[in-house]
């Protein structure tokens, strides 16, 4: 991490399997068994004060 970059995490919250399989696409990622999840993610940026989350829950 650098001062100025910007980054997401994207956690994927499931009901059945947590294996992940990416479709051929490779951007499509569904459950292994195909239960329902949900995916969100945040925005964090580097400031010279430390990390700042630019996305609201």
């Amino acid at each position: 991490m650098v001062l100025n970059q910007t980054f997401t995490i994207e956690p994927m919250l499931t009901i059945g399997s947590i294996n992940p399989v990416m479709w051929n696409d490779d951007w499509t990622v569904v459950t292994e068994d195909g239960s329902l999840s949900a995916q969100f993610e945040h925005t964090i940026l580097i400031t010279p004060d430390g990390a700042e989350i630019m996305t609201e829950c």
